[in-house]
């Protein structure tokens, strides 16, 4: 017998903000732009953009949005979006 491996339907309803990765930014990308773009959406909460140890940004960053639906909604929208000449990848972030 074939077990079914299917993912699980994310839910998306619960009152616990989603945490969401957004890669292949610029690096010179800010938390202000990145917060202008998910707030097209819904409420942002925070935005973080990674850096190294020498304080040189990544090309990556995470987005807190508090409503689920809001939070779905903007990665549906962006993720694959071409942002100044890159594809950004948006998904949920495995925490």
């Amino acid at each position: 017998m074939t077990k079914n491996k299917a993912k699980p339907e994310t839910d998306w309803s619960g009152g616990e903000p989603v945490k969401i990765y957004v890669g292949n930014l610029k690096y010179d990308a800010s938390e202000e732009f990145v917060f202008q773009l998910f707030s097209r959406h819904g409420n942002v909460e925070g935005v973080w953009i990674m850096n190294t140890r020498v304080g040189t940004p990544h090309s990556h960053g995470f987005v807190l949005m508090p409503d689920g639906t809001a939070a779905e909604r903007a990665i549906e929208t962006l993720d694959g979006t071409s942002i100044e000449g890159r594809e950004i990848t948006v998904c949920k972030a495995r925490v």
